[in-house]
């Protein structure tokens, strides 16, 4: 099974631009990681074999987060796939890191 989707599924602002996961940072939000632990945490767990699922973060933002349910005994360490690239245009510096 593959899900492909937002963790933070609905468009976010700051200062009238874009939210882009990094200022401020995610897990400094605490609007944003209520949200995280809230929809997120409650629906990963909901799947039937959850302790067994590979998350792959595409991007630092989402790695750290990751990271952080880590942290907390909320995912196990061998379940995130930590240096995985954003798939971004704005990394074409990082295809290097798929070879």
């Amino acid at each position: 099974m593959i899900d492909i989707a937002a963790r933070i599924s609905f468009f976010q602002f700051v200062k009238k631009e874009n939210y882009t996961g990094h200022t401020p940072k995610l897990i400094k939000s605490e609007f944003l990681m209520k949200y995280i632990y809230e929809n997120f945490v409650d629906e990963f767990k909901k799947i039937e074999n959850y302790k067994e699922v590979l998350l792959i973060p595409l991007g630092r933002a989402v790695e750290e987060v990751l990271l952080k349910l880590k942290d907390d005994g909320i995912i196990g360490e061998n379940q995130i796939l930590i240096g995985f690239p954003h798939p971004s245009g704005a990394n074409v510096n990082r295809v290097k890191q798929l070879y």
